[in-house]
């Protein structure tokens, strides 16, 4: 009976809510840190993304396809993590628009893609079920890495033809 009793008390704990959630990965920045990446945005001429989900949630869907989606994204953007706890009021209001705006989807997690200066979203990604929200996961990967080249080449003509000037 005692046994049984303890068995018990470990699933319900097991289901406790205050055991329930996930963890960002240490090396993704958080709203905190937003200057800093807008810095390093610009400077990198890289565009900034913001994954937006429930740390506090017990989907081990949200769990994994929000660690994935970081992963995937972080080599072409900076990736900014917002949770759905506190972090949302502490962004630029263009921002916020954007996470709320239905385009972000309504699913978990949210991701939208910005320039570096934060006026415009380049674009939305929303969550799909299935291999369709990877496909579209993989063409954000293929354009944020064409955005970053397009900014580079600017960039480069923009200094020669000062060079010319002087």
């Amino acid at each position: 009976m005692k046994r049984v009793c303890l068995t018990l008390v470990a699933l319900a704990l097991g289901a406790s809510p205050v055991l329930a959630g996930f963890k960002v990965p240490g090396n993704v920045d958080r709203v905190e840190d937003l200057e800093k990446v807008q810095k390093k945005a610009r400077s990198r001429l890289k565009s900034v993304t913001f994954v937006y989900a429930d740390t506090a949630s017990d989907s081990a869907v949200v769990a994994s396809t929000t660690k994935k989606v970081i992963h995937r994204l972080k080599s072409k953007s900076l990736v900014v993590f917002v949770d759905v706890a506190d972090d949302l009021a502490k962004l630029p209001k263009v921002v916020q628009e954007a996470l709320e705006n239905p385009k972000a989807g309504e699913s978990f997690p949210k991701t939208v893609v910005f320039d570096p200066e934060l006026k415009e979203v380049l674009m939305f990604i929303p969550f799909m079920k299935g291999k369709t929200y990877w496909k579209a996961i993989r063409d954000a990967r293929k354009r944020l890495k064409a955005l970053e080249r397009e900014r580079r080449l600017e960039a480069k003509i923009r200094r020669q033809m000062e060079a010319e000037r002087r």
